[in-house]
């Protein structure tokens, strides 16, 4: 019995101690929720949060701007004497010359920013290099716009920074601001005894603050074989500057828009002129692309046939009434309506200008567009000038009619080669296809006015071949495919020397491809090239050929649909 209790007894004892075990343990854990876990108890706030910006995509959804994290790299003032190895590293890694001197001077500097705008990625691409250098340091993570494909398509995107300028400066950066840029409202946040600020709302939620994305009516592919035409000619003529833009004629999309020399995007601009687009806000006399609207005022009114003969003086003609002398490039005999504008003679319109008569032609132009705005939504361009008919003196008609005291910009000649080439109807251009995912910004073809008939234009368009097969343009012949279009060399006024300059030229080109169901329209202009490179024959036509070739070879889809017209 002694025995039995004793084992008893000694189980109590361990319940007792178990109990007691427990006990402690609870006991221990509250305390260390009071005196530790308190510090760590989340106390909820509302901050207020700003949405990413909107993200700019090409038609086919490549992306052209968008927010990314970033870092700066700094030279430190504590460790700054291997200057050869820092300059050996910004010159390697990132294409960017640094002067040793300069980073002598500048190393007493608080702060020496070696390279901005370091995407995330490439700072952990380099993780182990930048190891190698101590002297280098980068600076917190901070978010701000990025442009993948750098200086293609530069004015028409414009540029964005939410670190130093709080606007789109140009572009569609700025036009569409008010779309791309994300919403601000307060959200729920926790913060930590210790002072971290940490999020308390879904991904969800915050993609509502998100700004709209913005899908361009611009092909990638168009739009860089477009560019690398346009410079690799702007540095053969020496031309100040030069632009292009192409156009689906039948809904007015615009697939490439460009001016060159550009500027990448991620960097700062070495000039503001870098930012403009010439393609939509630079005003000029187009000269002879203007011709065909003179010619086709006449035929629309039955004043003209193509067949009509003009004497053309053998390439001088002064009119004595009013002491004007005109010259063509190439002297001519007798031409017709057709071979007048084939061969691109002054001789010629003038006297046909004198038989269709100043009221056809101000009506036709004013009917295609010139003088006011194309209606492009969301985007910046200029209104050209076509003086009201009151206004027209006595060299008006005959200037007029050879592209002469008319301002237009190359988005306009676009357009109204548009309306030739669809069957007589002027169409609002188009840069924006949608605003967020499956939003249509528009209607998807925007009729202006029907501005000629399909029978009229086939007369003209008939001209408009001859162009190719054997008037100015004829090195367009030799391609495979049917094109029509017309040259343009404009003399650009001198407004100090009140005349024409004698050095100074803008050379152009509009033309239509193919002949049948037409689906491009290309203009390019060539600003100030070097006086031996002036004819549009030597400079834009040899572009917007090589520009139609390369799209060939990389558009399937338009290789087999104009397949039909293969010579």
């Amino acid at each position: 019995m002694t025995k039995l209790y004793k084992i008893h007894q000694k189980r109590i004892r361990f319940i007792v101690l178990g109990i007691l075990f427990l006990i402690s343990i609870t006991t221990a854990k509250t305390l260390y929720i009071q005196a530790f876990k308190s510090k760590t108890i989340e106390n909820y706030v509302n901050r207020e949060a700003k949405g990413e910006r909107g993200i700019i995509l090409d038609r086919n959804g490549i992306k052209l701007a968008y927010d990314a994290q970033f870092y700066d790299l700094f030279l430190s003032k504590e460790d700054s004497t291997k200057f050869g190895a820092v300059e050996y590293f910004v010159k390697e890694y990132f294409d960017r010359n640094i002067d040793i001197d300069s980073l002598a001077n500048r190393s007493k500097e608080s702060s020496f920013r070696l390279v901005e705008k370091v995407p995330k990625r490439r700072i952990i691409e380099l993780k182990s290099i930048l190891a190698e250098y101590p002297c280098i340091e980068k600076s917190m993570e901070y978010t701000d716009r990025y442009y993948p494909k750098k200086d293609l398509g530069s004015q028409l995107i414009g540029k964005f920074s939410h670190t130093k300028n709080k606007k789109g400066l140009w572009g569609v950066e700025y036009s569409m601001d008010d779309s791309l840029k994300g919403g601000v409202s307060a959200m729920p946040f926790f913060i930590t005894s210790r002072g971290f600020r940490k999020e308390d709302f879904s991904e969800e939620e915050f993609e509502k603050l998100s700004g709209n994305d913005i899908t361009l009516t611009i092909d990638v592919e168009y739009q860089r074989i477009l560019e690398q035409e346009l410079t690799g000619q702007l540095k053969k003529t020496n031309s100040r500057t030069a632009n292009g833009i192409i156009v689906n004629p039948y809904n007015g999309e615009i697939l490439a828009l460009a001016s060159v020399p550009g500027s990448d995007l991620n960097k700062g601009l070495s000039s503001e002129e870098q930012s403009r687009d010439y393609s939509t806000s630079y005003n000029y006399e187009p000269g002879s692309t203007l011709k065909p609207f003179s010619i086709l005022a006449g035929l629309k009114e039955n004043k003209i046939k193509l067949s009509d003969k003009y004497y053309c003086e053998k390439g001088e003609y002064f009119i004595s009434d009013i002491k004007r002398r005109i010259i063509d490039h190439d002297p001519n005999d007798t031409l017709t309506v057709k071979e007048v504008l084939a061969y691109s003679s002054n001789i010629g319109m003038a006297k046909i200008s004198l038989k269709v008569g100043k009221e056809s032609i101000y009506k036709t132009l004013n009917a295609f567009g010139f003088g006011e705005k194309t209606g492009i939504s969301s985007y910046k361009e200029e209104k050209g000038y076509l003086k009201s008919i009151q206004d027209w003196n006595e060299h008006s008609r005959i200037s007029i009619s050879i592209g002469q005291e008319v301002n237009a910009t190359n988005l306009q000649l676009a357009m109204a080669y548009s309306a030739i080439a669809n069957g007589g109807y002027l169409l609002k251009p188009k840069i924006i296809k949608k605003v967020s995912a499956g939003t249509l910004q528009e209607d998807p073809v925007s009729i202006v006015r029907k501005v000629a008939s399909r029978e009229h234009l086939d007369l003209l368009i008939e001209a408009l071949k001859m162009t190719v097969t054997d008037g100015t343009a004829s090195s367009m012949f030799s391609n495979d495919f049917c094109s029509y279009g017309k040259t343009g060399t404009s003399q650009v006024f001198d407004r100090n020397e009140n005349k024409y300059s004698d050095s100074i030229f803008v050379a152009s080109y509009a033309g239509v491809f193919p002949c049948d169901s037409p689906k491009l329209v290309c203009i390019i202009s060539f600003l100030e090239p070097e006086m031996k490179y002036r004819w549009a024959t030597q400079t834009a036509v040899p572009v917007v050929e090589k520009v139609l070739n390369k799209i060939l070879i990389k558009d399937k889809g338009l290789a087999i649909a104009v397949s039909d017209e293969i010579k």
